[in-house]
């Protein structure tokens, strides 16, 4: 037998929040509150039926993972070379046609798909997903996955340490009176020093 699914009824369910304490003219009570708790009782039911929605589609996402998790290592190699031709595909279509306001869509579009594509290269490097978890839990420690093991890419990374942002702070300093020229030079040193001696990347501009 088949089902026939329809939508929520999303504007029924804000009316109802909106008219269900109706408030009379002659009533005693201060007419403009009233109406102003309705109008936000009524942005509340809004709020949960997204939360609800969110959920939801938050669930199917990650019966997309467990499919991934039931793939073998060549499924998942045809998974991701799938998803990669479309990203770069999107590319450059961006880049010959896009204006900016095209350019944001399209980068919130791909979101998914880059989640997804770390998601499979993680399992292949040997990441166990507990699905009990959120799936934006199992996308973060995909992405820490993949860090550990040298590769992936950098959203979400570590902040950059509080000595490399000195270190280009001092670089980029302009203005500075000859006499302290050489009290900045050493402390710019001694910065360096601490970098090297902590194993700090400093990336130089243009690098």
């Amino acid at each position: 037998m088949s089902k026939v699914f329809t939508r929520p009824a999303v504007k029924s369910a804000i009316a109802e929040a909106c008219v269900s304490q109706p408030v009379s003219k002659n009533d005693p009570v201060n007419q403009p509150l009233a109406n102003e708790k309705a109008r936000k009782g009524a942005g509340a039911a809004l709020a949960d039926m997204l939360c609800t929605e969110l959920q939801q589609q938050a669930g199917k996402l990650k019966m997309y993972v467990q499919s991934l998790m039931d793939l073998d290592s060549d499924g998942r190699m045809g998974f991701t070379s799938y998803l990669g031709q479309v990203l770069k595909e999107r590319k450059i279509i961006v880049k010959e046609n896009g204006t900016s306001l095209y350019k944001a869509i399209n980068a919130s579009a791909s979101v998914r798909l880059s989640e997804f594509n770390t998601i499979c290269k993680a399992l292949d490097k040997g990441l166990t997903i507990d699905l009990e978890q959120s799936y934006h839990t199992i996308v973060a420690q995909a992405r820490e996955h993949m860090r550990a093991a040298g590769e992936g890419d950098k959203r979400g990374r570590k902040a950059t340490h509080a000595i490399v942002k000195l270190l280009k702070s001092l670089e980029k300093m302009e203005g500075v009176d000859a006499a302290d020229t050489e009290a900045i030079t050493k402390v710019y040193n001694l910065a360096a020093e601490l970098a090297i001696g902590m194993g700090l990347a400093v990336e130089k501009d243009g690098e």
